[in-house]
Formats: structure tokens, C-alpha cells, sequence
């Protein structure tokens, strides 16, 4: 089912939500300003990636939250030029950050056997 994920803003507090009727949303948390919003299949998931991101700024019981300006520019530029859930997760986590590790780990490696150690054994020939 196609929903909205939004951000609206009501004086210095964020609402960061999801619904199937943007317009009528809007009206019911007026007088806040709708900041950005995205139409999604996967309102849910991509709901709960954000709310988890700025959990340390939520109001308790609530779904606001309160957001300093890079915090509130991040979501919406997120919601601004995403399109499915895996655009608002890390790039460096989970298989990609283990295969970087590995790469960056085997090319230390590498170089210092190359710059380091092989000019310490070639001594000896």
C-alpha cells in the first residue's frame, strides 16, 4: 500500500510520520508546516529507520522530535531524494562494511610488507 512518509514542523518540534492522506495529516497537526515528505511502499519500514536515527531526540510518548538543524537537514534531505528503505541505511554496515574492512586491511598489509619488510630481507641477499 502506497503512503507518505512527512516531516512537519510545529515551532521547534519535528513530526516525523507516516499516512495514506497527506492533506488531511496536515490539517490535523496544524499549525505546522509540512517540510518534506516521500510516497513510498515502504512507509513502515522506512518510518521505523528514522525514528530509530534520532531516538535520542524524541519526545517521550510522542511522535515528535527535537531536532538541531543538521539533524533536521539529514531527514529531509532523506526524505527529499530517497526512493526505497535501503537509501536511508548506512552504505558501511552489515556485508559492505566487513568486505571494506577485509580490502583495506589486505591493502595495509600489502604495502607494508612492500615499503617495510622487503627491504629488510633484501639486505640479506
Amino acid at each position: 500500500m502506497v503512503e507518505y512518509v512527512f516531516l512537519i514542523r510545529n515551532g521547534e518540534l519535528y513530526n516525523i510520520g507516516r499516512t495514506n492522506n497527506l492533506e488531511m495529516i496536515q490539517k490535523k497537526l496544524a499549525p505546522g508546516i509540512l517540510i518534506a515528505s516521500l510516497k513510498t511502499q515502504e512507509s513502515k519500514e522506512i518510518l521505523r529507520i528514522l525514528q530509530s536515527e534520532f531516538s535520542e531526540q524524541r519526545i517521550p510518548q510522542s511522535d515528535y522530535f527535537r531536532l538541531n538543524k543538521s539533524q533536521f537537514l539529514d531527514c529531509k534531505k532523506k526524505l527529499e531524494t530517497s526512493r526505497t528503505k535501503d537509501d536511508f541505511k548506512p552504505f558501511f554496515s552489515g556485508l559492505n562494511l566487513a568486505l571494506t574492512f577485509i580490502a583495506v586491511w589486505v591493502a595495509i598489509s600489502i604495502a607494508i610488507i612492500s615499503i617495510l619488510i622487503r627491504p629488510i630481507f633484501d639486505q640479506f641477499n
